[in-house]
């Protein structure tokens, strides 16, 4: 016997347990590690994201290890 759209979804909401939500991110753009740059590549990702001119909350790589995140408001 065929199960309904409603029993499928409902046993997926089980399968994830306590999973609220999920992020979806969106890359503005790519910065490459050049050993002639003239800044760092942290630097070059705050630039990037002051280029955006958007709101939002950005992450990427410290440069020893780890994530940063930064949040722009407006």
């Amino acid at each position: 016997m065929a199960r309904s759209k409603a029993e499928i979804m409902r046993e997926r909401r089980e399968a994830r347990g306590e999973v609220t939500g999920f992020d979806v991110t969106c890359s503005i753009g790519r910065v490459n590690f050049d050993e002639l740059a003239e800044t760092t590549a942290v630097e070059a990702a705050f630039l990037l994201i002051a280029r955006h001119d958007a709101e939002g909350t950005y992450t990427f790589p410290a440069e020893n290890g780890g994530q940063i995140t930064v949040t722009v408001e407006f």
